[in-house]
């Protein structure tokens, strides 16, 4: 099979694509370092001051009284610490799921760019070759 010129175009740019779309999933793929991120963030500023603020914010936020007048301890804290830690473990757990999807989502959004472009490229190609055929079938007339 022969291929035109506009398909070693399309071939041209399919690698070219798949190349950048590879660099970027790399680039951009989670890694572990990310989990810790989010954990330390979320244990980092905890503490008996910061939950009785996120308690009494989210009573106004919600435009109700705040009836829970139970005193927040340590142990309210370590609780919460001991949350995270378990939600840490759970996105570590899950962790080769989101990097499998993340570059199965970026193989396929090439592939469909890909296709795309050659469909684009089609249709252009067949608009002027029937353009083309249509002005040497016509008879000139002066």
């Amino acid at each position: 099979m022969k291929l035109r010129i506009w398909q070693w175009i399309w071939a041209f740019v399919s690698v070219v694509l798949g190349c950048l779309v590879g660099w970027v999933t790399v680039e951009t793929a989670p890694d572990d370092a990310w989990v810790y991120e989010q954990y330390d963030s979320h244990v980092a500023g905890l503490s008996v001051v910061s939950l009785e603020m996120e308690r009494y914010l989210s009573a106004a936020n919600s435009g109700s009284k705040n009836t829970d007048t139970t005193p927040i301890t340590q142990a309210d804290v370590d609780a919460r610490i001991a949350q995270e830690a378990v939600a840490r473990d759970e996105m570590l757990a899950a962790f080769p799921k989101l990097r499998r999807a993340h570059f199965l989502h970026n193989a396929l959004k090439w592939l469909a760019l890909s296709a795309g472009l050659y469909w684009v490229m089609w249709v252009i190609v067949g608009i002027t070759r029937s353009l083309q055929t249509g002005r040497e079938t016509k008879p000139k007339t002066r």
